[in-house]
């Protein structure tokens, strides 16, 4: 699976949250209830099938995916969409 999260105020200048979308089909996966490293790490853990997660470049996304899902890949920055034409494969 591939997974990617995106960073959503539901009210202005409201607590931002996570909303976990599968980047397959564009449908939501989850919603987190904050933007926190911990968070997202703890969600990752138990999905062990999700091989790619792509991200923005903020640094507690980068070390949430690196503790959470050590096995999956992160093509990420500002053109994180164009690069997952250049991550392996695995299906």
């Amino acid at each position: 699976m591939i997974a990617g999260p995106r960073v959503r105020a539901f009210k202005k200048r409201q607590k931002y949250r996570s909303i976990m979308v599968d980047l397959h089909t564009g449908k939501i996966i989850d919603l987190l209830p904050d933007r926190e490293e911990d968070s997202l790490r703890d969600w990752l853990q138990v999905r062990p099938e999700i091989k790619i997660v792509t991200r923005d470049r903020y640094r507690k996304y980068h070390r949430a995916i690196t503790s959470g899902a050590p096995q999956a890949q992160q093509p990420g920055g500002r053109s994180r969409n164009r690069s997952l034409a250049s991550v392996k494969k695995p299906w």
